[in-house]
């Protein structure tokens, strides 16, 4: 849908602007929206202890517990795009 807005390009700016999440390939909204809760922003998100993000997800947490699939579902897109 947003490649055929013509709104496109201020969005994009406006996402840059607020380092969002969502600019991480393939993550889009909806995965955004769930990783929110732990990661405002893409800096928040390179600069977090993800042993401790781990740990939480051991002890066993519903919402950690779907924060990182999302998590690790972006890493795997991050890390195929280089």
């Amino acid at each position: 849908m947003c490649k055929l807005c013509h709104w496109r390009s201020f969005c994009l700016a406006q996402l840059k602007a607020m380092d969002d999440l969502s600019l991480i390939l393939e993550l889009g909204r909806s995965k955004r929206d769930v990783m929110f809760a732990r990661f405002k922003n893409m800096g928040d998100l390179a600069n977090s202890d993800l042993n401790a993000f781990i740990q939480r997800i051991l002890d066993y947490n519903e919402d950690d517990c779907i924060a990182t699939w999302v998590f690790l579902d972006a890493v795997q897109s991050l890390s195929i795009t280089k």
